[in-house]
């Protein structure tokens, strides 16, 4: 599944930029879905670790945090781009491959609103193991961890301030 000892430093490196740069497409992508899921009448509801933050307080933030940065990038990684991604690579070819498993990766999070979104984080995250000369998950990994991560913090803050 791509997970190798070799160059990972390297590869964490490629998901910190990755994700750096690819962070003004991902806002675009957010205002989209916003705006498609409004235009056909679906109501956002968010997802449902912030929600049990936002109910429950902060006190849960530890925890949410273990899940959503350490346990949700390295399993999904692994599902996705591990075995969607790859798996599909020979049969399909890897651009069909790269969409499909976005796609997958899109559908399988909470509502039409994080559809496009989800679905343009999981071809950021599919072009990082098919850039990477070992197919390595790693930039992946990181790349996802760092986006759970960065979305937590926004979410505890607000959850914080109010």
């Amino acid at each position: 599944v791509g997970l190798t000892g070799q160059g990972w430093l390297r590869e964490v490196g490629r998901g910190i930029a990755a994700w750096c740069a690819f962070l003004p497409l991902y806002v675009f992508a957010v205002i989209a879905g916003l705006l498609l899921a409004k235009l056909v009448g679906f109501t956002p509801t968010g997802h449902s670790l912030i929600r049990m933050l936002e109910r429950e307080g902060v006190g849960l933030a530890p925890l949410v945090v273990f899940q959503a940065v350490v346990l949700a990038p390295i399993l999904e990684e692994v599902q996705f781009r591990g075995f969607l991604l790859q798996g599909f690579s020979r049969p399909l070819g890897y651009r069909a491959a790269l969409v499909l498993s976005a796609l997958a990766f899109g559908c399988s999070h909470e509502g039409l609103g994080a559809l496009l979104p989800r679905t343009a984080l999981g071809l950021l995250f599919g072009g990082l193991v098919l850039s990477s000369p070992s197919r390595s998950l790693v930039g992946a990994i990181t790349a996802h961890a760092l986006h759970n991560g960065a979305t937590l913090a926004i979410v505890v803050l607000l959850v914080t301030v109010s």
